[in-house]
C-alpha cells in the first residue's frame, strides 16, 4: 500500500494513510484506476415540488477543517464528524490538537437551530479522522474512524493502537461522554461508513484493506487473494451496542494483480434483517457464492449481507466499460436501497436498464433496488465536466433525496438547470436534489459560494423534504439562503446547511390586536425564505426573522384588519392568522391623551420625562415601551400613576416609537427623537 505524505497544509512530518484525511466524497478524478493503483483510498479526506430554502447554515473553523457523514436524531440534532488540523471552533467550544503539525478527529453535536451543543475531540500524536457518525433512538453517538499509531485519548479512555494505525468503533452518550471505543487490527484497514439498525442492537461497519488479513474481535478475515500478493478487500463488520464484535465478513479479487481491487464505500440497514454495501471493484471478484466480472476497468457494487450471521445474500454489477462507482447508499423500512456515485462510460448498465453519458466527462447517477437486488429504476444528472453524487438517503415516503458535485459548467438534473457560478473563482460547484420514488426529480438546488464548495454529508431532519447536509468551501464567504458564512479562500472551512421544501404554514400572530406601527411576532414553519410580510395586503415597513419558525413585524400604516400572509421567491403564501388593526379610539395620539414628555428631541443618554394629566382615564400602573424603527424592543419600564421618567442611555441617534400601555392594552403611541 502506498502512504500519503499529508500536503503543506498539514506539514509537519506526519505520514499517514490517505483514507484519514480526504473525503470519501471527493471528486474521483479522470484515471480513477491509475488513481486506485497509487493511493489506497477508503474514506476520502413551477414545479413539481415546492422548491427549497436554506433554513439556517453555521461554520466553524480557525484552520483546515472538514466534516466528513452527518446524522441527525428523532428532536433534530444535528450530529457530524471530520477531523481538523491545529485548533477549530464549535460555537463556545474550541478543540485544539497536541500540536501544531496533529490531526485529530472530532464529533459535534447541534440543536434544531444550528447551536453547538458540545464538541469532542480524539486521536494520537500520529493523527485520527472520524469517517462517519449515526445516533440510535436514545440519544447514543456512534462513529467511525482511523486512528493512528499510538496512545489514543477518547475522552477519559486509553487505547493503545499498532504503529500502522488502526480503524476505530466508539460510542457516546447523549451528553458526548465516551462510552466504549473498539479497535480492529492489521495493516491498511480502512473504515468508510458505519450504519445501525431501528432497534440500536446492531453496529455496522464496511470499508477497505489491502493487508494479508483484518482482525475485528476473534474474526480475522483473510485476504481473497492470499497472503503473497495481498490486494484490496471488502469487509463488513458488526458489534453489538455493548461494543462486542460480533462478525466480520470480506470479499474480494480472486487474483493476486495489482489493478484487482474491491473496496467498500457505505452501508445501510433496513428493518428486515438486510445489510447493504456499495462500493467499486475491478475484473473478477467474489462475494460469498457469487462472482462478478467487470466490464471495464472499474464496476459499480452493490452487495446484501445477512444482518444476523454476515452471510452474503446477492452481489449486484452495474456500469460499463470505463471506470464506474458506488460512492454512497441508503436502504429504507421496506427493503429497497437506493444508491449513488459517478459513471465515466459511454453506456452503463443497470440490470435491465441501460444509461447513457450526457456531454460531459462523467455523470451522477441515483439507481433503485429492491430487497432481491433487481435493479427498479436510474436517473442521471450533470454537465459537461466531471459530476458525482456523494451522499444519498431516502424517507419513509419512497423519495430519495441525493447530494454531490459538478464541474465548471451548468448541470441538468431532470428539468431542473442549475447555473455555474458566472463570477466563481473556482470550478466546483455542491449540489442537493430530489426525486420521487419512480426516479423524478422533483426539485434540485446548487452553488453556494463564488469558489469551490463541497458536499460530503446528507440526512433526513424528521420532516419530509428537509435535509441537513455538510461538507466544506473554498472562499472568501458562502452564502445559503439568508446566511452568510465567512471562510478564508486558503483553506477549507466546513458548514453545516439545513434545506428545507416542506409547505410554509402561518400559525398564529401575537398579540391578535393592535395599532399602526406596533410590533408583532408571527410563526409558523418554513420562514428562512420570506421577503416581505402583509397585513390585508400591506406590506409591513420591517420585520425580522428570529428563526425558522417565528418573526418579528412592524404593523403598517393604512392596513386594515384582515389576514397575514408573507412572500416567498415563490410567490405569495395563503392566508395566514387574521390580525385586527384599531383605530385611534383604542391607541390615542399624545396631544389626545394629553401626554407631555421633554425634551422630544431627547439627547442620547439623558431621559424623557413623561406625564399624563390628573384627570386622565389612563391611571394606575403603566408600561412604557421604546421601539426601534425596526420594531425592536430597546427600552421597557414601569411607573405609577401620572408620571415617569425614561432613560433613552445607550441609545444610538434616530427616532424611536413609545407606546404607553396601561393594564397591559395599547392606550398612547407616539414618536421619539434621540439625538
Amino acid at each position: 500500500m502506498a502512504v500519503f505524505t499529508l500536503p503543506a497544509r498539514f506539514s509537519g512530518g506526519s505520514s499517514i494513510p490517505k483514507q484519514a484525511y480526504v473525503s470519501r466524497a471527493n471528486r474521483p478524478p479522470r484515471g480513477l484506476l491509475a488513481l486506485l493503483l497509487l493511493l489506497f483510498v477508503v474514506v476520502v479526506p413551477a414545479a413539481r415540488a415546492q422548491m427549497p430554502a436554506f433554513d439556517y447554515a453555521i461554520g466553524n473553523g480557525v484552520v483546515d477543517e472538514a466534516n466528513n457523514r452527518i446524522a441527525v436524531d428523532a428532536q433534530g440534532n444535528t450530529y457530524v464528524t471530520g477531523y481538523f488540523h491545529e485548533s477549530t471552533h464549535f460555537g463556545t467550544f474550541t478543540l485544539t490538537t497536541p500540536g501544531p503539525s496533529v490531526i485529530n478527529l472530532y464529533v459535534a453535536k447541534f440543536d434544531p437551530a444550528g447551536r453547538c451543543l458540545w464538541a469532542q475531540q480524539a486521536g494520537t500524536t500520529t493523527g485520527s479522522s472520524g469517517s462517519d457518525v449515526a445516533v440510535d433512538a436514545a440519544g447514543h453517538v456512534y462513529l467511525t474512524g482511523y486512528v493512528g499509531g499510538g496512545p489514543a485519548d477518547f475522552g477519559s479512555l486509553t487505547v493503545t493502537v499498532p504503529s500502522l494505525g488502526a480503524p476505530f468503533v466508539a460510542k457516546l452518550d447523549g451528553n458526548g461522554r465516551w462510552r466504549w471505543v473498539r479497535l480492529g487490527s492489521g495493516a491498511h484497514v480502512g473504515p468508510a461508513a458505519i450504519a445501525l439498525d431501528a432497534q440500536a442492537q446492531g453496529v455496522f461497519i464496511t470499508g477497505t484493506f489491502d493487508a494479508a488479513s483484518a482482525t475485528f474481535g476473534s474474526t480475522v478475515l483473510a485476504n481473497s487473494a492470499g497472503p503473497a500478493q495481498a490486494v484490496r478487500n471488502v469487509f463488513v463488520a458488526r458489534l453489538d451496542s455493548a461494543g462486542t464484535w460480533q462478525w466480520a465478513s470480506s470479499g474480494g479479487p480472486l487474483v493476486a494483480a495489482v489493478d484487482e481491487v474491491a473496496e467498500g464505500r457505505d452501508v445501510a440497514v433496513d428493518n428486515r434483517g438486510h445489510v447493504f454495501v456499495t462500493g467499486l471493484f475491478a475484473h473478477t471478484v467474489a462475494f460469498g457464492t457469487t462472482t462478478l466480472t467487470s466490464a471495464g476497468n472499474i464496476d459499480i457494487l452493490v452487495a446484501q449481507l445477512n444482518a444476523a450471521t454476515g452471510a452474503w445474500q446477492w452481489a449486484r454489477r452495474a456500469g460499463g466499460t470505463d471506470e464506474d462507482a458506488g460512492l454512497s447508499l441508503a436502504a429504507d423500512a421496506t427493503g429497497h436501497a437506493c444508491v449513488t456515485g459517478t459513471f465515466y462510460s459511454t453506456s452503463a448498465q443497470f440490470g435491465s436498464q441501460t444509461i447513457s453519458l450526457s456531454a460531459g466527462m462523467s455523470d451522477v447517477f441515483v439507481a433503485r433496488l429492491d430487497a432481491q437486488g433487481t435493479f427498479q429504476w436510474v436517473a442521471t444528472g450533470g454537465g459537461a465536466e466531471e459530476d458525482f453524487g456523494a451522499a444519498v438517503v431516502m424517507d419513509a415516503h419512497g423519495s430519495t433525496y441525493v447530494a454531490g458535485e459538478f464541474r465548471e459548467v451548468p448541470a441538468q438534473f431532470g428539468p431542473f438547470l442549475l447555473p455555474h457560478q458566472p463570477l466563481g473563482l473556482g470550478v466546483v460547484d455542491m449540489f442537493v436534489a430530489k426525486l420521487d420514488s419512480t426516479g423524478n426529480y422533483q426539485w434540485a438546488v446548487g452553488g453556494v459560494s463564488r469558489g469551490n464548495d463541497h458536499v460530503d454529508g446528507l440526512a433526513l431532519a424528521g420532516a419530509t423534504d428537509d435535509v441537513v447536509l455538510s461538507g466544506w468551501f473554498e472562499c472568501d464567504s458562502a452564502r445559503f439562503g439568508l446566511n452568510t458564512l465567512a471562510g478564508d479562500s486558503n483553506r477549507w472551512n466546513h458548514y453545516i446547511a439545513r434545506l428545507s421544501a416542506g409547505p410554509l404554514l402561518l400559525r398564529t400572530v401575537t398579540p391578535a390586536q393592535g395599532v399602526a406601527g406596533q410590533v408583532v411576532t408571527v410563526s409558523g414553519t418554513h420562514l428562512g425564505n420570506v421577503s416581505a410580510v402583509l397585513f390585508n395586503g400591506v406590506p409591513a415597513p420591517a420585520f425580522r426573522l428570529r428563526s425558522t419558525t417565528s418573526l418579528l413585524a412592524t404593523v403598517p400604516v393604512g392596513a386594515a384588519s384582515g389576514s397575514i400572509a408573507v412572500r416567498t421567491a415563490a410567490g405569495l403564501s395563503s392566508p395566514g392568522p387574521a390580525f385586527q388593526v384599531q383605530g385611534l379610539a383604542s391607541a390615542l395620539t399624545a396631544e389626545a391623551a394629553g401626554l407631555q414628555l421633554w425634551p422630544n428631541p431627547v439627547a442620547a443618554g439623558t431621559a424623557i420625562q413623561l406625564q399624563l394629566p390628573e384627570t386622565s382615564s389612563l391611571s394606575g400602573p403603566t408600561q412604557a415601551e421604546l421601539r426601534n424603527s425596526l420594531g425592536q424592543l430597546v427600552r421597557r419600564q414601569q411607573f405609577g400613576g401620572h408620571e415617569g421618567r425614561l432613560s433613552v442611555q445607550g441609545l444610538a441617534p434616530g427616532l424611536y416609537q413609545l407606546v404607553l400601555l396601561p393594564a397591559g392594552r395599547v392606550a398612547v403611541q407616539c414618536r421619539v427623537v434621540v439625538e
